[in-house]
């Protein structure tokens, strides 16, 4: 593993502390924000949320994705 991606794991394992710390998963829900299908709406918001202190964009993060597996 570089240490880029040892970065990036740190990095999510403490915003997804920091949301179930703030119970981010229980605001969601009065914002009228549920699950229909696939992955939970805080997993979404997480994404989106980390994405944007990476500085990546949804499709660069998804290509890195795939090509590491």
């Amino acid at each position: 593993m570089n240490q880029e991606l040892i970065k990036e794991r740190e990095a999510l394992g403490t915003i997804t502390k920091l949301f179930k710390e703030f119970k981010s998963g229980s605001l969601l829900n009065p914002a009228n924000i549920n699950k229909t299908n696939g992955a939970t709406p805080l997993e979404l918001f997480s994404i989106v949320f980390i994405l944007c202190f990476q500085g990546k964009t949804c499709l660069k993060a998804l290509l890195e994705t795939s090509l590491s597996n």
